[in-house]
């Protein structure tokens, strides 16, 4: 069975999302503790149900708040990495510590780095939400681990353009394409040699 670990993903949004955890009868403890393991369907299933209930943007909007220090040790290590490729390339190597049926890929081109996020684990109609954590905390990790604003050239997201499209742009600062093939964010290939002022090799 596919699991997560909490750590603090949703550590500031017991308000939000503690109405569903008691439904699904997931631990409150998710949100105070870091070693709670619980199944990965939960996880999705959570997800789903608190943006069903009044929170329809909880993903975009745990996302896009979200620290390293968030995902544990694994974000640590990440957050000391000498430069922004290295960083992503230790995140996409290790994120089975934290997370089973997620993957980030990093793929460059001539010209341009492509960062993608894909499931191994697939729950038809519940992915949306991890989603717009992935992409939106891969792009706030990007900016904090660079120490500079550096937004992608382009966003892509196999989901519908949801209801808080207007704050997503806003967010990404580049075109956000939805419907598409993958999820994934675009930058220049450049953007990977940036120096992380913050390394502690």
């Amino acid at each position: 069975m596919a699991t997560i670990f909490s750590e603090r993903l949703f550590s500031r949004f017991e308000r939000e999302m503690g109405p569903s955890v008691d439904e699904l009868e997931i631990p409150r403890a998710i949100f105070h503790r870091p070693d709670i393991e619980y199944s990965l369907e939960s996880y999705f299933r959570l997800l789903d149900r608190t943006a069903r209930s009044g929170y329809p943007d909880i993903g975009f909007r745990v996302g896009s708040s979200m620290d390293l220090a968030d995902i544990g040790a694994l974000g640590h290590a990440v957050k000391a990495a000498p430069t922004v490729g290295q960083g992503l390339a230790l995140w996409s190597r290790y994120l089975f510590v934290m997370a089973h049926g997620n993957v980030i890929r990093i793929d460059v081109g001539q010209d341009i780095a492509v960062v993608s996020w894909a499931y191994t684990e697939l729950y038809p109609g519940l992915h949306e939400q991890d989603t717009e954590i992935a992409i939106s905390c891969i792009a706030r990790t990007i900016a904090q681990l660079s120490g500079r604003t550096i937004n992608p050239s382009q966003v892509e997201l196999q989901h519908t353009r949801p209801n808080h499209g207007a704050q997503m742009d806003a967010f990404f600062s580049c075109p956000v394409l939805f419907g598409r093939r993958g999820n994934r964010l675009l930058y220049p290939k450049s953007c990977l040699d940036l120096a992380n002022p913050n390394s502690d090799p």
